[in-house]
């Protein structure tokens, strides 16, 4: 069939980008200048993870151009339009969607930080502060196999609404583990939580880079 549209306005969807090369290479840079500052700043005190290696990134003009965050904020709008029963070209558009496409408009990164996992931490669930939050990823270790058949070991989960259905139609926890240059976006109030992993020596660094944007 043709000329098919979805409908979903109960839920707010989740976005995955691929970095470029330059992209990844450039935030590489960043991250390990940081790391090698000896003025750099934890951001122990503000993150929920049992992460020791977490640090702050204040340069946020630099972040903001390397991964073109005002065409984020597009995507993430035409993603999102779509669930609703609206032409956002004619003009037809609700209240609230106007308002939330105000929001993003006006959103800047208010905050950035990257982190270093280890074998055996992890992030606990949690959510973030904002209108959306995005979570990228420098550097994945080669990992142990997974002590059970289900493979989420390094892993990120997001948790939407529990379903009352049979978990046939829906589910309500995504899980993926991701690679080298996967950029995903979401609502910040969405929660989600990151898996310990096990690498063979024990020296293995899953670095990832996350962002809130608000005004």
């Amino acid at each position: 069939m043709e000329n098919i549209r979805v409908y979903q306005p109960w839920s707010a969807p989740l976005l995955h980008f691929n970095l470029s090369e330059n992209q990844t290479e450039d935030l590489l840079k960043i991250t390990d200048s940081i790391l090698t500052d000896k003025n750099k700043k934890s951001y122990n005190d503000k993150l929920a993870g049992e992460i020791e290696s977490e640090w702050e990134i204040e340069d946020h003009k630099t972040l903001s151009d390397i991964l073109c965050v005002s065409e984020l904020s597009e995507e993430y709008f035409e993603a999102f339009h779509t669930q609703f029963n609206f032409d956002v070209d004619s003009g037809e558009i609700d209240q609230s969607l106007g308002i939330f496409a105000q929001n993003l408009q006006q959103s800047v990164l208010v905050s950035t930080w990257f982190n270093d996992q280890r074998d055996n931490e992890y992030n606990p669930i949690h959510n973030h502060t904002g209108v959306l939050s995005g979570v990228l990823y420098l550097k994945i270790p080669e990992y142990l196999p997974s002590r059970k058949t289900k493979d989420t070991d390094g892993a990120i989960s997001f948790m939407g609404n529990e379903s009352k259905t049979d978990g046939i139609m829906t589910n309500s926890t995504l899980t993926i583990s991701p690679k080298v240059g996967d950029l995903f976006l979401f609502p910040s109030s969405l929660k989600h939580q990151v898996y310990p992993f096990r690498t063979t020596d024990g020296t293995g660094i899953r670095r990832s880079l996350s962002f809130n944007m608000g005004q």
